[in-house]
């Protein structure tokens, strides 16, 4: 079942959940382990992460990395191999910057608010699907920001906290992926390492950057994703049928953001010549007629970031 999410009114900046010197200094460093360990050029035909479909054409590159876009299902994604992108995410200087005592403060002072929104989220959600909503045995995939994870463990909702690295099959009633299905360049193992570790019916709370978001569309490389952080960007679609094929049933997706107008908006010089729609849009509406875009957005699941709910239905 897909299902609109409730208008959100305000659009938060940037700023509001990172200080601005410290992303410019954290995109420095992913820019630098990315030019530090850049992959030759495959050889392989490249296959959508999301459809599996070889239908695929160029859509943009950034920092050396070429981009692709599968034309079955909107995907966008990276072809890069498992080496390389270990390569990059256990880059010393960048786990160093982000395990960092200022990097997690930060978080913990700017994301409180978000923090508890998601809680709420999970609470709410695992009440109306799962009948519960104390005490419950959590896996995660893990979270880069250890003050979210304080979070969970400490709320109500939360009786053991594992990771799924050191789950047992069949260990946890709810499972939570945030923020990681977009780094994998294999989704679907991921989500099938979530499906061994729930109950049966057990409930998973996924979110992710998705490839039909309207900013990307629109900003292409100038859109706030990089590689490579952001390599597998689902399409609706995709998100469907790749839950679908691991064993789960989708109950609730919704993409809830906030900010791709303003984004968009603020960066309206980086708009492709060729989109004279878009850009007759950001120069021409009033405040008012943005926030009804950002609406439609919104309810037509075409917002930045995706939250699903999905019961595990089947044993993978």
């Amino acid at each position: 079942m897909l299902k609109a999410y409730d208008y959100v009114e305000n659009s938060m900046d940037r700023t509001a959940i990172q200080d601005s010197a410290r992303f410019n200094e954290e995109l420095k460093l992913a820019k630098n382990t990315v030019e530090r360990v850049l992959q030759m050029e495959m050889t392989d035909a490249p296959v959508c992460p999301g459809c599996q479909s070889t239908n695929v054409s160029f859509f943009f590159e950034k920092w050396g990395v070429s981009y692709l876009r599968c034309e079955t299902c909107g995907t966008i994604f990276v072809q890069v191999g498992k080496d390389t992108l270990e390569a990059y995410q256990t880059d010393t200087a960048l786990t160093q910057f982000r395990n960092s005592e200022e990097y997690q403060e930060e978080a913990r002072q700017k994301r409180q608010l978000s923090w508890q929104e998601l809680v709420d989220w999970i609470v709410f959600r695992s009440y109306r699907y799962h009948g519960k909503k104390d005490g419950l045995h959590v896996v995660t995939g893990g979270d880069r920001h250890l003050g979210f994870a304080e979070r969970i463990k400490d709320s109500a909702i939360c009786k053991t906290y594992t990771l799924l690295k050191d789950a047992q099959p069949g260990q946890a009633e709810i499972a939570l992926s945030f923020n990681l299905l977009q780094q994998t360049n294999a989704p679907r193992e991921h989500l099938t390492a979530l499906n061994r570790a729930l109950q049966q019916h057990g409930l998973l709370f996924l979110s992710a950057r998705i490839g039909t978001g309207f900013d990307i569309l629109a900003l292409k490389e100038y859109s706030q994703i990089y590689p490579y952080e952001y390599v597998s960007l689902l399409s609706k679609a995709a998100l469907e049928k790749s839950l679908e094929v691991t064993g789960f049933e989708l109950l609730d997706f919704s993409t809830p953001g906030s900010m791709d107008v303003s984004y968009v908006r603020k960066k309206q010089a980086y708009i492709a010549a060729e989109e004279s729609f878009i850009r007759t849009l950001m120069r021409e509406c009033d405040e008012r007629s943005l926030g009804e875009f950002q609406r439609f957005l919104q309810k037509s699941g075409m917002s930045s970031y995706a939250h699903i709910v999905a019961k595990k239905v089947e044993e993978r």
